[in-house]
């Protein structure tokens, strides 16, 4: 969901948010970690983004 002027302001936010994609495993793999485990979630996604700079990289189009 964004707003309509999300493409102009930021373009930066819409390109990311254009780019975003995490395959069903992955996410099933943090909520395993979140819910069984009792792992916090910010934690969880920081550890995602530290585990793939390539993947967060090509979603902020670099």
């Amino acid at each position: 969901m964004t707003n309509k002027d999300l493409k102009e302001n930021p373009p930066e936010a819409y390109e990311f948010l254009s780019n975003w994609n995490i395959s069903i495993d992955e996410v099933e793999k943090m909520i395993v970690e979140i819910e069984e485990n009792g792992k916090d979630p910010e934690k969880v996604a920081c550890e995602w983004v530290e585990n793939n700079q390539d993947k967060v990289k090509k979603m902020k189009g670099e």
